[in-house]
């Protein structure tokens, strides 16, 4: 696929889509495209937090989510997820 007319949005959305059907691997794959597009977005990074959890990797999520706040340090939802961690 050519990533320059994906949006890293529609990524995630797929990300999401793979993450609730139980297939982990591919939602970070998809999530991990997302980030590549949108580098200063903490959107792909809170997915990828969400998919580390889900296979039991907190420190992986936690720091996804650390790398989150930095982006949007303003950001009250991450900051609320961050201390689930």
């Amino acid at each position: 696929a050519d990533l320059s007319t994906i949006s890293p949005y529609s990524l995630i959305v797929r990300g999401d889509l793979e993450l609730s059907s139980g297939n982990v691997k591919e939602a970070l794959r998809q999530y991990r495209s997302a980030r590549s597009l949108a580098p200063k977005s903490p959107d792909p990074l809170v997915a990828i937090a969400r998919a580390e959890s889900a296979r039991g990797n907190r420190d992986a999520a936690r720091e996804a989510l650390e790398k989150a706040l930095r982006l949007s340090p303003g950001d009250d939802v991450i900051r609320k997820l961050l201390k689930g961690f």
